[in-house]
């Protein structure tokens, strides 16, 4: 179990609770266990950016690993009198019409492609023509798909990765 004794960071003096920064932030959740009655374990709940940390996930273990990976706003930052997803905008670090794929991990592609359903030349594009993101697209895929990526797709990004 976590360290109850965990003191936030002076940047988040102030905040009872956080407000998402990154565009996806994994809280750890304790729920009971439904294959072992009267035990518990620990998974994962998504947020995303601009979302507020629910005051039962303001655990020690989520505190501290949101504030160690800069995945929460600052005090200041939230002082600054805008809200945080047009500092976010402001900053480049998003928005829907200016996506950067390739500076996107595998799970963030795979939410994109299960939330936008994507096309294959869509899919393809996101690549960029980037070697990297080709693979990471191709994990994405995967990943969104359930183990059952389109053909078309994983034919193409292949191509581009360079592992035909």
């Amino acid at each position: 179990m976590a360290d109850e004794t965990y003191k936030s960071k002076p940047e988040f003096e102030g905040q009872g609770t956080r407000t998402i920064k990154d565009l996806f932030f994994p809280a750890q959740v304790i729920i009971d266990d439904p294959m072992r009655p009267g035990e518990q374990i620990a998974t994962e709940r998504l947020l995303g950016r601009g979302e507020v940390l629910p005051e039962e996930l303001c655990t020690p273990f989520n505190l501290a690993r949101g504030e160690a990976t800069g995945a929460f706003y600052t005090t200041e930052e939230l002082d600054m009198g805008t809200e945080p997803e047009q500092q976010a905008l402001e900053a480049g670090e998003g928005g829907s019409d200016e996506s950067n794929f390739t500076e996107w991990g595998e799970h963030e592609l795979a939410e994109y492609i299960r939330e936008n359903r994507p096309n294959e030349d869509e899919t393809v594009a996101m690549a960029e023509e980037d070697p990297d993101t080709a693979r990471r697209l191709l994990e994405a895929e995967n990943i969104a798909t359930g183990g059952d990526p389109r053909s078309g797709v994983v034919k193409r990004l292949n191509k581009i990765a360079g592992q035909q």
